[in-house]
């Protein structure tokens, strides 16, 4: 059920130290397992626009992870991907998946001295009991078929 209170969460990942793989932990966790977020969108872009840039990024319920695209992995609920021109993948995001303890954003790009922005708008939700232990054990990444 929704609440009706929004959140967002911004910010830029920056490039250090030749790094062009980030990864941040987005922290949700408030000890209420009853409450939980649903991603409404997923934005990114970069610092400067740099003609031959391309990046990707992802949301991701668990810490461990890749930086590829992959809807067929269970803890990734959003993707991004984008160049100088335009959005080629603007924010898809799963509508029925719900994060009650943290997220991970990682991206990856090919020019190695841009940092990239996000903002990631969210909408409160309260969860039943059972709905919220379905909720978590979705956001560890496991399938419920195989329970």
């Amino acid at each position: 059920m929704r609440t009706g209170k929004l959140r967002t969460l911004r910010g830029r990942m920056e490039y250090v130290n030749g790094q062009s793989r980030y990864k941040r932990q987005l922290i949700l966790d408030d000890g209420r397992l009853n409450i939980g977020y649903r991603v409404l969108s997923f934005r990114c872009w970069p610092q400067d626009y740099d003609e031959g840039m391309t990046f990707q990024a992802n949301l991701s319920t668990q810490e461990s992870g890749t930086d590829q695209l992959d809807a067929g992995n269970s803890a990734q609920i959003a993707w991004y991907l984008g160049n100088y021109y335009l959005n080629i993948v603007p924010g898809v995001i799963d509508p029925e998946h719900v994060v009650t303890t943290n997220m991970f954003l990682r991206i990856k790009q090919n020019v190695d001295y841009q940092g990239i922005n996000y903002l990631i708008e969210m909408e409160e939700v309260f969860l039943t009991d059972d709905e919220a232990i379905i909720t978590i054990i979705k956001n560890d990444g496991q399938d419920l078929e195989d329970i």
